[in-house]
């Protein structure tokens, strides 16, 4: 396991190479990446459904 701390993820998960890369924002999913299931897990304030989160 990795936390990667908002650095650019694509060259390290391209080198890595994992089976399973788990993120909690959307925008982070590189869909360009080949071979890595990119999974999505919606938590925390960027993920909040309620109003005053929204931008």
């Amino acid at each position: 396991m990795f936390f990667m701390g908002g650095i650019e993820k694509k060259r390290v998960l391209s080198t890595f190479k994992p089976h399973l890369f788990i993120d909690d924002q959307i925008s982070h999913l590189d869909k360009t990446l080949r071979n890595i299931t990119l999974v999505h897990l919606p938590f925390g304030i960027a993920n909040s459904q309620s109003p005053q989160n929204k931008k």
